[in-house]
């Protein structure tokens, strides 16, 4: 993995290899979970206290393994960065049915990982945006092969995309500057404008 000290590397390999482990035996495992503060030292959530969960599966974004399970202190799945998991244990409690959390419908990790892990949490809606013709392989990416592509003029097309929205999915829009522009809905493109107004005000001299 790219930018990696060796030690860490090594440390996800190990977690990675412990995970694969309890999901295919169905065991829940228990771990604790850490993020830096502005020191660059280690500090722990949940008061330091060790999360229990049910793994489920593996999901490799952005040169990061997360890991895709079920808290019982959450309703709905939740996601942990592998690299950021220490203290792994593997416990001899089965992990709970999917089915009880998702229903009977199976786990698409690959539209699980698209819809979270790269626009992250917010309110899902049907977006149209507009993109010029150079970044029609950004979005196939993005978006996958099925994406349908709308010709808009001789330089641009659009795409209807059901995104969560927030301020990483705007964050994303904005990194691609005049080359697109979101059509729809008002509410999106709103909070848009103001992400933009917000942004601008605060490097105003």
């Amino acid at each position: 993995m790219a930018n990696r000290v060796k030690t860490m590397n090594e440390l996800i390999y190990c977690n990675v290899d412990t995970l694969h482990i309890a999901i295919s035996e169905n065991r829940q495992i228990s771990f604790r979970y850490f993020e830096y503060n502005l020191d660059k030292k280690k500090q722990f959530r949940n008061s330091g206290q060790a999360y229990i969960v049910s793994p489920y599966a593996l999901s490799w974004v952005d040169e990061n393994y997360y890991l895709i399970s079920h808290y019982p202190k959450n309703p709905e799945l939740t996601h942990f960065r592998v690299d950021r998991m220490t203290e792994i244990k593997l416990l001899d409690e089965p992990r709970r049915n999917l089915s009880d959390i998702i229903g009977e419908k199976s786990l698409d990790i690959a539209e699980y990982s698209k819809k979270i892990f790269n626009m992250f949490s917010g309110e899902e809606e049907t977006v149209k945006i507009q993109f010029e013709h150079s970044l029609v392989n950004v979005i196939i990416d993005r978006f996958g092969k099925n994406v349908s592509l709308e010709k808009a003029d001789e330089n641009h097309f659009s795409v209807r995309v059901n995104v969560a929205i927030s301020s990483t999915f705007l964050a994303w829009v904005f990194q691609f500057g005049n080359k697109v522009k979101i059509l729809s809905p008002e509410g999106v493109v709103e909070k848009y404008r103001q992400m933009l107004h917000s942004s601008l005000e605060n490097h105003i001299i």
